[in-house]
């Protein structure tokens, strides 16, 4: 091969310049070697994996393990740990809530006791700031610049506060009767625009309607800083999400639309009407997802879109999943017994039994190594055939 490809282009220039002529095949051919056990490393399917390392769990009453960045948190009612992929231990806190609820940002974590009152935010160092609220909380969301968005119930109010651990900047009070019940929010990294879905039920009719904040300079033209508010009548609004600072996609029960929301927002794309119950929906800064059943019923099928509306994949499996998620290029099903982690390509790469009953899968570099959290151990794993 090699040495037809150089006669031919030896015969084209000639036989001008035969030693630049060589070096350049050889530099194509490694290049095509390289280029080969990418793509077979990439796309290569598991079906089976090793424990690389495992830390036995001590944690009986932890409520989650979530991904940060490239670490792990681990929380509970009594406090979060923050570890490498490593299973190291970065940093750890204690607190006393009832019902911990963790979100993050790229540099931020906040931990909301839901139903209580209080808020702990901490740094990617483990540096501490409290957040007082006199209300119950029912969702909070953090942005990247540490700030939280909250929304807290007091009577038949509801308020949306955005806060820091030294001052409340915005708090604006939504009534049940007039304005009905937040059902989703969605706070953008720059802690300028809130996004909120609520339901309101008036002598028998539901309204679902979805409000656009802007807290910046724009947004003070505005009153109660609304700067666009979208009724979707009886068409629930189960939730809503920035893709980044200025995308917001709203998952309605008959389709999904996309916003650019730089200051007000503007619709770019809306999908064309579901045409199967959808299951599961999924949410990243560069994919939108939608999981329903396939024609017959016998298996599901995943599509994903990029932010701009373009269909990048449409691909049916056969998996009774419990829980499913997409981080980075992996969408990762998991029933307990069985995991399935998809490519966002559409390349199957695990499709297994466990070992072990597993509780949650996470991903932590993009290629065949996890983190497998069993009810007994915290394991590193890497896939194998």
């Amino acid at each position: 091969m090699t040495k037809s490809i150089e006669k031919n282009i030896n015969k084209l220039l000639k036989g001008k310049n035969k030693k630049y002529v060589s070096a350049a095949v050889g530099i194509i051919l490694v290049a095509m070697f390289i280029l080969l056990i990418v793509n077979l490393t990439v796309q290569r399917t598991y079906d089976s994996y090793s424990i690389v390392k495992t830390k036995a769990r001590t944690d009986s009453s932890t409520k989650g393990y979530l991904r940060h960045n490239e670490n792990i948190i681990k929380y509970s009612e009594d406090g979060i740990t923050v570890m490498t992929n490593n299973l190291k231990t970065i940093w750890n806190a204690s607190y006393s809530f009832k019902n911990p609820h963790v979100v993050t940002s790229e540099k931020y974590i906040a931990v909301a006791d839901i139903g209580g009152k209080d808020i702990h935010v901490y740094d990617n160092d483990g540096g501490l700031e409290k957040i007082e609220n006199s209300r119950q909380i029912c969702q909070v969301e953090i942005s990247d610049t540490g700030m939280v968005a909250i929304m807290a119930k007091e009577k038949m109010a509801y308020y949306i506060t955005i806060a820091n651990s030294t001052k409340k900047y915005i708090d604006i009070k939504t009534r049940i009767k007039e304005d009905g019940y937040p059902i989703d929010m969605a706070f953008s990294g720059d802690s300028q625009k809130l996004v909120t879905a609520y339901m309101n039920v008036n002598n028998g009719e539901v309204n679902n309607y979805v409000t656009f904040y802007n807290f910046g300079e724009v947004g003070k033209n505005y009153e109660s800083k609304i700067v666009k508010a979208d009724s979707y009548g009886s068409v629930m609004v189960p939730k809503v999400e920035f893709m980044d600072e200025d995308t917001v996609c709203i998952f309605s029960g008959e389709r999904f639309i996309v916003y650019e929301m730089k200051e007000i927002p503007e619709e770019k794309f809306k999908s064309e009407k579901y045409s199967k119950m959808i299951k599961s929906v999924l949410c990243s800064k560069d994919y939108i997802g939608l999981i329903s059943d396939d024609e017959s019923g016998a298996e599901s099928v995943i599509k994903l879109y990029s932010k701009d509306g373009r269909k990048k994949l449409s691909k049916k499996f056969k998996f009774n999943y419990e829980t499913v998620e997409i981080i980075n290029d992996d969408i990762v099903f998991n029933n307990g017994t069985e995991g399935l982690v998809i490519r966002t390509s559409g390349k199957v790469k695990f499709q297994g039994e466990f070992k072990e009953e597993v509780e949650h899968i996470i991903p932590y570099n993009n290629r065949d190594k996890f983190i497998f959290i069993t009810p007994q151990n915290i394991d590193r794993v890497k896939f194998t055939n």
